[in-house]
């Protein structure tokens, strides 16, 4: 018995490699089982879900809804059964568009670059500009049930050559924190 906390890009290539060499169900039916994180470069088949169960042999009732997350947050942003995931109250979330840098607003749908500022971040500053492609439902409710703003499952990443550099991210220096605090304030 395991619990697995992957990539889905890492589990799908190990169950297609698995599969080459006669495995399945190569983990007990109790596992559980956590995974997010898209292709990462490659793409995924609709199916990839029940491939990675098939694998594992973990049945696709005890993996955890898909989260959205990066290293540079202390937390991910927890996935929910319709397959959106739903922002914490420590994160605080904002779309820039890709090419301006201009804040969107922050209601209705709206798809642009993801950028946060974590209030949990301790030792370093929380913000970040993403290179993520994110669309936010801000103010309709997400059939789970839950409120507040939600994301949508359809991330993928902007093309450098739309958004220039992959991200901002968080540093020691004070010229690098005022210009990732002027980029999210559109100044």
């Amino acid at each position: 018995r395991v619990y697995i906390n992957s990539q889905a890009s890492y589990l799908f290539q190990a169950a297609t490699e698995g599969f080459k060499r006669g495995l399945r169900d190569v983990f007990s039916k109790d596992s559980i089982g956590l995974t997010g994180g898209g292709g990462k470069g490659i793409v995924l088949p609709p199916n990839y879900r029940d491939t990675i169960a098939e694998f594992t042999g973990i049945p696709r009732s005890h993996w955890a809804p898909n989260s959205y997350g990066m290293t540079e947050l202390t937390g991910v942003i927890p996935g929910c059964i319709d397959d959106h995931a739903h922002l914490p109250p420590y994160l605080v979330p904002f779309l820039v568009n890709p090419e301006t840098g201009a804040m969107l607003p922050r209601e209705g749908r709206q798809t642009g670059r993801f950028a946060a500022f974590d209030l949990l971040a301790q030792n370093m500053w929380g913000g970040i500009i993403t290179g993520d492609k994110v669309t936010i439902e801000w103010d309709r409710q997400c059939p789970c049930g839950r409120t507040g703003p939600h994301v949508h499952n359809s991330i993928s990443r902007y093309d450098a050559t739309v958004t220039g550099d992959d991200k901002i991210t968080c540093s020691a220096t004070v010229d690098n924190t005022d210009a990732a605090l002027q980029a999210l304030l559109g100044a």
